[in-house]
């Protein structure tokens, strides 16, 4: 499929969970909104990056110090965070006031990383055709 999905190095799954971003230290001072923390929803995530829906835009190769709820990734402690810094790859205007974010995961903790990736990897099998032990139905009869 052409678009954004050819330059992902991970296919990302659905999800709903929350993230909070701002601007990184390196870039504050450029946005108007960059003394702020934002919050959002991820819309899809893989253990390399995601996308989220933002409110302001965000253009592309910026840094953002993101925190991710982990509940889904990490189903023994609900309170984890996932702690990243991520860079902008694409912001797309999808409606108005409302802008999708895909991002990078520059820096990300291991255990992250391979939790979002046990997670992704588990939706993936439950995606695949289930197995029927029963035999298939006879061919028809030929007469």
């Amino acid at each position: 499929m052409a678009g954004v999905d050819e330059t992902r190095s991970s296919e990302r799954i659905p999800t709903a969970v929350e993230a909070q971003y701002e601007i990184h230290e390196s870039m504050k001072g450029s946005f108007p909104f960059s003394d702020r923390k934002l919050t959002s929803n991820v819309i899809d995530i893989s253990s390399t990056g995601c996308a989220i829906l933002a409110n302001v835009y965000i253009p592309k190769n910026v840094l953002l110090n993101m925190e991710i709820n982990g509940t889904l990734f990490f189903p023994d402690d609900p309170q984890h965070v996932i702690k990243t810094t991520a860079r902008v790859c694409n912001s797309r205007n999808i409606s108005k006031d409302t802008y999708r974010l895909g991002v990078f995961f520059e820096k990300i903790t291991k255990e992250d990383r391979d939790a979002i990736r046990h997670f992704v990897d588990g939706f993936e099998r439950r995606k695949e055709k289930r197995v029927s032990l029963e035999p298939p139905n006879p061919p028809p009869a030929q007469g």
